[in-house]
């Protein structure tokens, strides 16, 4: 009787850390997938719906990720991916986004594209164009980067780059600056 129990028992066992290792690699397949904003000016919601607001800078101007950008997946609410921006958790619509699956590739790092500005006093924007604000201090007075900085690219949209500066994202006339890669 003994040993009827303890094979049940193994069994048991058994089946729970199958169901254990599945789970598991349900969430490893869940966290390679990304998700590819399809469109410009896509608004990043705080919740999964219109009625909820969308992410915008201290201004109260929309921010929002680059047309390619790949977020991080973080699950899906109907019609809703649940996706990472800037280290916070918001909300994208489907009709605007598409799931990309698999892991990004470890065997050789791509070239990285780089944004190089070539002149002083450029201004960063907050959208694409001269009408959009710049970036200033505390005190007013206009920040810019310096001549031949390189920024992380993060796509383009109407003549400008968006670049990432500071922890923020900028847009910065092609006038002013250009494309490179760096290892």
């Amino acid at each position: 009787m003994k040993k009827k129990s303890i094979s049940i028992l193994s069994r048991i066992m058994l089946v729970l850390g199958l169901f254990i290792a599945a789970g598991s690699l349900t969430e490893a397949l869940a966290q390679s997938k990304v998700v590819v904003i399809s469109g410009t000016g896509v608004r990043l919601r705080l919740g999964p719906g219109t009625d909820y607001d969308y992410l915008t800078n201290d201004k109260g101007q929309q921010v929002s990720p680059a047309k390619g950008a790949k977020l991080e997946y973080q699950g899906e609410y109907g019609d809703w991916y649940r996706v990472e921006f800037n280290d916070n958790s918001y909300y994208v619509s489907k009709d605007f986004a598409y799931i990309q699956n698999g892991a990004k590739p470890t065997a050789a790092k791509p070239a990285k594209k780089v944004v190089v500005i070539s002149g002083t006093g450029v201004r960063l924007r907050l959208g694409p164009g001269t009408d959009y604000s710049y970036l200033k201090n505390s005190k007013g007075e206009q920040v810019s980067p310096a001549k031949g900085a390189k920024l992380e690219y993060q796509g383009e949209e109407d003549g400008w780059f968006i670049v990432k500066y500071n922890n923020g994202s900028y847009y910065v006339s092609k006038d002013f600056s250009y494309i490179s890669t760096v290892k």
